[in-house]
């Protein structure tokens, strides 16, 4: 069989990856959408899905966020920045980060740092 993807009942602090998609939301579909699903039913993160399971990413709390720290990263590739208050407008996080690689203007390789309320 396959790992489990995250502990139920963790006995501390856990890590959690999420797989990206070149939009900055988390959800959607594929693997993403399986991970959007975890979250919203087990971490009780608001995960953009309706009630018919249809997922809407206009409405993606991390959307914006992501956007706006990938944006900042950019300025300063391989370095961690850290989102300001501001940044973290709406979304259910307590802090956020990411790191890119290049000023590419594609996502491909960053990384985004949750730590979720």
């Amino acid at each position: 069989g396959f790992a489990s993807s995250y502990e139920k009942s963790p006995e501390g602090n856990f890590v959690f990856l999420i797989p990206g998609d070149e939009e900055l939301f988390v959800g959607g579909g594929a693997l993403n959408g399986a991970v959007g699903k975890l979250l919203r039913t087990h971490a009780k993160q608001p995960i953009a899905f309706d009630n018919g399971g249809k997922f809407d990413q206009e409405q993606c709390p991390y959307r914006a966020l992501q956007k706006q720290t990938f944006m900042a990263a950019k300025q300063e590739p391989l370095k961690l920045v850290q989102a300001s208050k501001e940044m973290l407008g709406k979304a259910p996080v307590t802090f956020s980060a990411a790191r890119v690689y290049s000023r590419d203007e594609h996502p491909f390789g960053a990384v985004f740092l949750h730590i979720f309320d």
